[in-house]
């Protein structure tokens, strides 16, 4: 599916996921998508909405992908059930504004996504300089000591890394629908696959280059929807 930024630019969001989303026949009945504040948000953030005309068009780096299937589907899925609220995007005010008052910091997908869908605002947290939650990069004593508290996790190639299998591929999608909802209120998302029967996630915060506080809290959540 084609769509333009209210500034004109292209962009596609590939047919079959927006198809699996059930988004072709998505209708918009508010100006933006329903939003709550994470668990991880400290309280004196405020969480407001701004029209998408005032937010720059986040970009990617050339050579890597625009969009990932495991951010982009959680969020298609979540328009279509409001009871879902997924959170704020946050933004950096341009300093000088020209064009654009507001920059994405965080909420590349949440940004395309709300465009594609129709909706005309976004919901945003407006960060001070220097004002992001910092997450900083955990040492391999602290990764090790956060080992010992996980049951069947590992590191590999830098992330914290574990294989769930069900009896049935009814079973592992439901798994991965529960933690999808625990990780958008963490604001934290898993890079996953689905083969099946089996779930594979691989858990690191790309802002900090490597594993976090906030990945072995959502290692432990999904530890526990899973059971063990």
């Amino acid at each position: 599916m084609k769509f333009k930024t209210p500034s004109g630019i292209d962009f596609e969001i590939p047919d079959d996921w927006w198809s699996f989303a059930e988004m072709n026949d998505f209708s918009v009945c508010r100006t933006t998508y329903t939003h709550g504040r994470p668990e991880s948000y400290p309280e004196e953030i405020e969480t407001r909405e701004v029209s998408l005309d005032e937010i720059e068009p986040p970009m990617r780096a050339q050579g890597i992908a625009q969009f990932h299937k495991s951010r982009m589907l959680p969020i298609l899925l979540a328009f279509r059930f409001p009871g879902c609220a997924l959170p704020p995007v946050q933004v950096r005010l341009k300093i000088p504004s020209g064009r654009y008052r507001f920059k994405v910091y965080d909420g590349f997908h949440r940004y395309y996504a709300s465009v594609a869908a129709g909706f005309t605002h976004l919901p945003v947290t407006v960060l001070e300089e220097g004002g992001a939650m910092k997450r900083g990069k955990l040492s391999k004593q602290e990764i090790a000591a956060g080992l010992r508290k996980l049951d069947g996790w590992s590191v590999v190639k830098g992330n914290l890394h574990r294989i769930f299998e069900f009896k049935d591929f009814t079973l592992a999608f439901g798994f991965m629908k529960r933690v999808a909802r625990a990780a958008d209120r963490m604001d934290h998302h898993p890079d996953w696959s689905n083969s099946f029967n089996k779930v594979t996630i691989d858990l690191s915060t790309h802002s900090a280059g490597g594993i976090t506080k906030n990945d072995f809290a959502l290692a432990g959540k999904i530890q526990k929807i899973h059971g063990r």
